[in-house]
C-alpha cells in the first residue's frame, strides 16, 4: 500500500539509504521481505557493490526472486538468519500479513492476529556470522528488520560486530511479544559492544537517547566515534 500510494516504504530509512550508501558498498538485507530495499540497496550499490538478500517464508522468496532475478549484483538467500544454523518452525500469515510471518507471534494487534491464517512451515535459518565466513564478505550496512527475532540475529553476528563493525539499521517496537526481549536490551547490546544509537529525522541521523519503551521505529547504530552530530559520516568503506 505504501509502495502504491507514496512510491516508498519507511521515508526516514530509505531517505537515508538514498544519502548515504556508496557505489561499491556491500549491503545484507536481513528480512527482505518482497525486496524493496534490496532492489533500493542494488540501484545505489551499483555493478561493483553487492547486496546479499535474507527471505524465509515459500510465498513471499517467490516474490523477491521475480524481482530480484534481473539484478546481477542481487543474491537472495532462502534462509531465515537467527543465532545458529538450525530449522525453525515459522508461521505464514498469507501474502496481505506476510510482512508478520516470523517464528514468534505474529506482531499484529490481537483483534487482527485472530481472524488471518497462520500456517507452520519449517525454515532453515543460518547466522551472518557463518554467511560471511562461508563467503568471505566484507559488509558495510545491514539492515535488520525480522519480527521479533533480532536478539538472534545480533547474537549470530558477534564476530561481524566486532571486527568488521558495519553500520546496523534495527527495526524496534514493543508489542509484548512471547519470548521476544524489548527494544531496550536490542539497544544495550549493541551499546555493549561498542555501537552508538542514532535516530532518523526526515532521514537524517541525529544522536538518540535511549528509552525505556519503543513504539514502531528504525534505528541506526554507528560505532562508537564514527559518526558526529554534525557532520554523520557514510555508513561504506568509501567514507
Amino acid at each position: 500500500m505504501s509502495i502504491h500510494r507514496y512510491g516508498f516504504v519507511d521515508y526516514d530509512l530509505t531517505a537515508f539509504l538514498l544519502s548515504h550508501v556508496r557505489p561499491g558498498s556491500t549491503v545484507v538485507d536481513v528480512g527482505a521481505h518482497i525486496g524493496y530495499y534490496t532492489m533500493l540497496a542494488s540501484a545505489l550499490v551499483g555493478p561493483a557493490g553487492k547486496v546479499w538478500s535474507f527471505e524465509p517464508t515459500p510465498s513471499t522468496l517467490s516474490v523477491l526472486r521475480r524481482n530480484v532475478d534481473r539484478l546481477p549484483n542481487a543474491l537472495v538467500v532462502p534462509a531465515a538468519v537467527w543465532s545458529k544454523r538450525e530449522e525453525l518452525v515459522f508461521h505464514d500469515h498469507g501474502l496481505g500479513y506476510s510482512a508478520y510471518n516470523s517464528a514468534f507471534r505474529a506482531r499484529l494487534p490481537d483483534a487482527v492476529r485472530e481472524r488471518v491464517p497462520s500456517v507452520p512451515f519449517t525454515v532453515d535459518a543460518v547466522s551472518l556470522d557463518e554467511h560471511v565466513r562461508a563467503e568471505g564478505i566484507d559488509v558495510d550496512f545491514v539492515k535488520i528488520d525480522a519480527e521479533s527475532a533480532e536478539a538472534h540475529v545480533l547474537e549470530g553476528m558477534r564476530d561481524l560486530l566486532a571486527r568488521r563493525r558495519p553500520v546496523i539499521s534495527l527495526e524496534v517496537g514493543d508489542l509484548d511479544v512471547p519470548g521476544a526481549p524489548s527494544s531496550r536490551e536490542l539497544v544495550d547490546t549493541l551499546m555493549t559492544a561498542g555501537y552508538e544509537p542514532w535516530e532518523l529525522r526526515r532521514g537524517t541521523p541525529v544522536p538518540h537517547r535511549p528509552r525505556t519503551h519503543y513504539v514502531y521505529q528504525n534505528l541506526l547504530f554507528a560505532p562508537a566515534g564514527q559518526w558526529h552530530a554534525d557532520n554523520t559520516r557514510r555508513p561504506d568503506h568509501h567514507a
